[in-house]
């Protein structure tokens, strides 16, 4: 009889112990994991960075771009024909002028390069780039004339030997415009997977530039013994902190989209220069009557944008990376124009073509 009530008893431990450790396990189904501590990072790398890997030491970057870009500066208009002239050489008096058009320098597109050298950490797949950007915009000379039946004027105002500031029907004007463009980027960014087709690489640092232009014209007055000259430069140095995000959607192992943008607030030191002088050939004198400089000191914003195809091949067992690319990029440097006029301000914006081959191991 006793044999009974211990087998009772077995079967009743053990059936109260499943019981238990079900509803326990219920129990925990129901409540959330529990959260690591803060201070505490994941072992697993969640996010793999893009190949070549570096295990030891650093790994390096080399690039190089041809660049086929156009400037352009808004505001810098600088003459206008259409119009009707004060001393109806060209218009007469009670006739309306033909139609004509407004002139500004010739900005075309112009080659120029890109070069870049970084490490590649083997710490969390960080890298470390510089790029240097060189551009010298065009040298090419334009000019606009009055006709008959159609009159010009000048629209950039010139300080005559009076001290008066204003414009004038001219007979034809002439532009000459150049401009030199260096700009440094420095990157702390990190290239990885974050789908098994698309990589994402976030960056920031800082964006250092040096650009001049130098601008003359020179026109003739309605009165042909009166022929004008202006002489405008600006400097600027800039430096400021640059963020962006550099994108590539694989399609294949070795072909992709890439789309790139960035932003800079650029602490920028303008410094700006004017010149004019007024010759009377009739009297064999030709005075400056203007002569003085400004310094502008402000924070502008730079955005860039660049979209393209790229291909990436990789050798010996992924330790080495070839890349060659072509797309098209966009600059625009806000608030930039301060030496057209002291009453006129316009921006800065770049735009072409870019071509860049790339070496990492």
């Amino acid at each position: 009889m006793k044999k009974y009530f211990y087998l009772l008893g077995s079967l009743f431990s053990i059936s109260t112990g499943l019981l238990n450790a079900q509803q326990q396990q219920q129990t925990n189904r129901q409540l959330p994991p529990q959260p690591e501590a803060v201070t505490t990072q994941p072992r697993a790398m969640i996010t793999p960075a893009v190949a070549p890997r570096v295990r030891d030491g650093a790994g390096l970057i080399f690039t190089a771009d041809f660049i086929w870009w156009k400037t352009n500066i808004s505001g810098m208009e600088y003459a206008a024909s259409g119009v009707v002239d004060d001393g109806f050489i060209f218009v007469p008096f009670g006739k309306s002028t033909k139609r004509g058009h407004v002139s500004q320098p010739n900005f075309d597109f112009e080659p120029g390069f890109k070069v870049g050298a970084g490490l590649d950490f083997a710490y969390d797949g960080w890298d470390l780039y510089a790029n240097y950007t060189w551009l010298n915009g065009n040298t090419e000379r334009n000019s606009i004339s009055a006709h008959r039946g159609k009159g010009a004027t000048t629209l950039f105002p010139i300080v005559d030997d009076f001290g008066d500031i204003s414009t004038f029907n001219i007979t034809k004007e002439k532009s000459k415009w150049r401009q030199h463009f260096n700009v440094v980027d420095l990157e702390l960014g990190r290239n990885f997977f974050i789908s098994r087709r698309l990589t994402l690489r976030p960056h920031f640092g800082l964006k250092s530039a040096w650009i001049t232009e130098k601008w003359k014209l020179k026109y003739v007055e309605s009165d042909p013994t009166f022929i004008d000259h202006q002489k405008r430069k600006q400097t600027l140095w800039g430096l400021g902190t640059r963020a962006g995000l550099n994108t590539v959607w694989h399609f294949s192992r070795n072909w992709g989209l890439y789309g790139d943008i960035a932003a800079t607030a650029l602490w920028s030191d303008f410094h700006v220069r004017a010149k004019d002088r007024e010759t009377d050939t009739a009297l064999a004198i030709s005075p400056t009557t203007l002569n003085t400089k400004e310094v502008i000191t402000e924070v502008i914003p730079v955005f860039e944008t660049g979209l393209g195809l790229t291909y990436m091949a990789w050798f010996d067992h992924d330790e080495y990376l070839l890349q060659v690319s072509a797309g098209w990029e966009e600059q625009v440097w806000l608030d930039f124009n301060h030496f057209v006029d002291f009453n006129r301000t316009g921006n800065l914006s770049v735009h072409g073509l870019t071509v860049k081959v790339g070496f990492a191991f």
